[in-house]
């Protein structure tokens, strides 16, 4: 697990990073972020480039309500988040540009499997948003229980930054 907190003149947030075990006899892993407003209200931005083959293969990516697929040969890589992601049609890059304030805390899972085979059930499954507004529980609830079940249960691909804008 990796925090690392970073403080503007609007707030303060943690990026936490962790990689639970594998899954389904270590033919999926996941990585999960969660970006955790600590004090004030922070505006955020977050890149994700996927590179395959060594930067040779441009993936195909699929975006979805509640993120995007991404696939290059026999790799799939599913990146889960209840923020909107944009991209543009000539490069691997999803973006996301959002505001994180005071005990809310924003998902992203990028989860890894074979192409060839299934997609392996979503971790973030029925979870719509992180918003307190949400209407059921609230954001540090379900950040927290993804956590908790995370942590229960190659030349590969994803560069990414959260940083305060």
């Amino acid at each position: 697990m990796l925090e690392t907190v970073a403080e503007t003149d609007s707030g303060q947030v943690a990026i936490i990073d962790f990689m639970p075990l594998a899954r389904e006899n270590d033919s999926v892993l996941d990585v999960v972020r969660i970006v955790e407003g600590r004090k004030g209200r922070v505006e955020m931005h977050h890149d994700a480039a996927f590179r395959f083959g060594y930067g040779h293969i441009a993936p195909w990516i699929n975006k979805h309500d509640s993120g995007a697929t991404v696939v290059a040969g026999p790799d799939g890589i599913r990146l889960e988040t209840p923020i909107p992601l944009e991209s543009r049609k000539d490069t691997s890059l999803l973006t996301a540009s959002f505001c994180v304030q005071e005990g809310e805390r924003i998902p992203f899972v990028l989860t890894w499997y074979r192409s060839f085979c299934d997609a392996p059930p979503a971790v973030m499954q029925n979870r719509r948003s992180t918003r307190p507004s949400n209407g059921g529980r609230s954001g540090a609830a379900v950040a927290k229980s993804m956590t908790n079940t995370a942590s229960q249960s190659s030349d590969h691909f994803w560069f990414s930054k959260g940083l305060p804008i």
